[in-house]
């Protein structure tokens, strides 16, 4: 883990919710293979269940993948287990791994699928071209 950031407040570290049992932000967990120049964002939302009950009260069905509730904020307990969790497992290639902690934040490469006609960075070339 490299760095944790919240586009939701100033200064992650030294924020203080309103309430304590009642918010919700979203968390951006940076992380990178060891020894790797670049960092991805694995997003998640750090919230109250209190937060949470109020924010879906009104949806017949909500999904909870990529929150992570807690009963107050802690900054320090908070590094700690993601620190923890990140750090954690082991794998054979940085996808693998990438995978396993997007169980806690949705990557930012999730979803990607490189277009067709693309290879390396580079497009193919195409006859109709």
């Amino acid at each position: 883990m490299r760095r944790l950031h919240s586009p939701d407040v100033e200064d992650i570290r030294t924020w203080t919710p309103p309430v304590q049992e009642d918010f919700g932000l979203l968390l951006q967990v940076f992380v990178a293979p060891t020894g790797s120049d670049g960092e991805e964002s694995f997003d998640v939302v750090v919230c109250t269940h209190k937060w949470f009950a109020e924010q879906t009260a009104r949806k017949p069905f909500t999904l909870g993948r990529h929150y992570l509730f807690v009963l107050g904020y802690d900054y320090a307990q908070l590094v700690d287990f993601i620190r923890r969790y990140v750090e954690r497992p082991a794998a054979a290639t940085w996808p693998e791994l990438a995978t396993i902690i997007g169980r806690l934040g949705r990557w930012e490469f999730e979803d990607y699928r490189a277009s067709p006609g693309y290879r390396a960075g580079r497009r193919q070339s195409n006859p109709s071209d």
